[in-house]
């Protein structure tokens, strides 16, 4: 898997984009850094707590919370949030 050039350890957007396509409830819509993951994906409160923990358990990080799974908008806050919690997980180790 490639890697984001912020962390050494952050998986990559396109290996989180496909995360996110496989967890959509609408996997036919386009997936890119701007795509809104209720209002284009289909995404409910549910599988955005389901998608929090595959992209836990994918990446190996540390839980994300449901707070924050709820406040997810657009692919590009997973990618935040990811980036954050990959950090978090290694500056734990």
């Amino acid at each position: 898997m490639s890697v984001s050039s912020d962390s050494s350890t952050a998986p990559s957007e396109r290996a989180i984009a496909d995360l996110i396509r496989r967890y959509a409830p609408q996997a036919d819509a386009a997936v890119t850094s701007r795509t809104r993951l209720r209002e284009e994906l289909g995404f409910d409160s549910i599988s955005l707590i389901e998608l929090a923990f595959a992209l836990e358990l994918a990446f190996s990080l540390r839980p994300i919370s449901d707070e924050a799974a709820m406040d997810i908008e657009t692919v590009a806050d997973v990618v935040r949030i990811v980036g954050q919690s990959a950090r978090s997980s290694e500056a734990a180790t």
